[in-house]
């Protein structure tokens, strides 16, 4: 008799781990708009079944290299960020007022993110290819982890936020509710009038605009974005991984100006205006950039040439594409 030829190796160990992570965060995100605003909403967790099912199938087929595991992290992302914009934009001003799911909750689950990146990249058919291959994807997933819950980091401040408010409308409505109730017992006659009291200005001040936290979560899922950017440049088919020269300087320049000069505007404003303070992620962001710099002047000198002279042979291509459409 044929014995069972699936072994609960700490590969395998890693993929259960990986599908059962997965399906909790898919469950748990769609709790959010289901409980806050319609029951419908339950089913967004269906939005993660094309990266469930891709994986599956290139686990089935033996076939989960890192090359196509970028497919699967690819659909992993466009349902998260899906997930993060409905969240975000549907019951974002709800968030915080029931006691399950919580805020709390959801900043757990999306710290599940950077968890799932290092169980799909070091439980791949072809980490064991090469050494270069091992220290190569150590690298990226250090890289790409660090910038994960960086943008996690960003989401919560939103978050925060709109906890702080809803808690302060909430204790605002529980002092007027309990003052009434006071002056009910002393003079039946008197009701302390509400109308005139605003709950909105009474957060006004701590609370981040609607607009500006909205600014701050499309930035972070544009660095969703990069992350597949990231993995993408990397030629890791070879036994000896290699770096798309071009395309790792153009995702390092969009890098620097669209993530962590963003994030350091943004965190800067927070902290001056709003008074909340993020200094490790302020460090990180200006640590960035000076790596982002350096990285771009070593893959520069790396082919012999200089970032102005790559700017300019961009330009004159794109100058001759654009004239042979006309």
């Amino acid at each position: 008799m044929a014995g069972c030829t699936f072994q609960l190796t700490l590969k395998n160990s890693g993929r259960i781990t990986f599908g059962f992570i997965l399906v909790v965060q898919a469950i748990f995100l769609a709790c959010y708009p289901g409980a806050y605003e319609n029951c419908k909403w339950y089913s967004l967790f269906t939005v993660f079944l094309p990266a469930l099912g891709a994986w599956s199938l290139l686990l089935y087929l033996r076939k989960a290299t890192l090359r196509l595991l970028l497919l699967v992290w690819s659909l992993y992302i466009v349902a998260l960020i899906v997930n993060i914009g409905i969240i975000y934009g549907l019951v974002g001003d709800k968030l915080g007022t029931k006691k399950f799911p919580s805020l709390g909750l959801l900043k757990g689950i999306l710290c599940l993110t950077p968890a799932l990146l290092l169980l799909l990249l070091h439980n791949a058919d072809d980490l064991d290819r090469s050494q270069e291959h091992k220290d190569s994807v150590f690298k990226l997933s250090f890289q790409m982890a660090i910038d994960l819950f960086d943008v996690i980091d960003m989401i919560d401040i939103v978050l925060d936020d709109i906890g702080r408010a809803n808690e302060a409308q909430s204790l605002s409505a529980d002092v007027i509710a309990t003052l009434n109730k006071t002056l009910n017992e002393t003079l039946p006659s008197f009701t302390l009038n509400t109308t005139g009291i605003s709950t909105t200005e009474l957060t006004k001040s701590i609370a981040i605009p609607p607009v500006f936290g909205g600014v701050m979560v499309g930035v972070a899922c544009f660095s969703l974005v990069l992350s597949i950017w990231q993995w993408a440049e990397n030629k890791l088919s070879s036994d000896e991984p290699k770096i798309q020269f071009r395309t790792a300087v153009a995702r390092n320049v969009l890098e620097v100006i669209f993530v962590n000069f963003f994030f350091l505007i943004i965190r800067g404003v927070v902290f001056f205006k709003y008074g909340q303070d993020d200094f490790v992620f302020i460090a990180k962001n200006f640590i960035a950039i000076i790596f982002s710099v350096l990285e771009i002047h070593s893959l520069c000198q790396s082919h012999s040439t200089t970032f102005i002279c790559l700017c300019k042979e961009g330009w004159r291509k794109c100058s001759a594409r654009l004239r042979t459409c006309r």
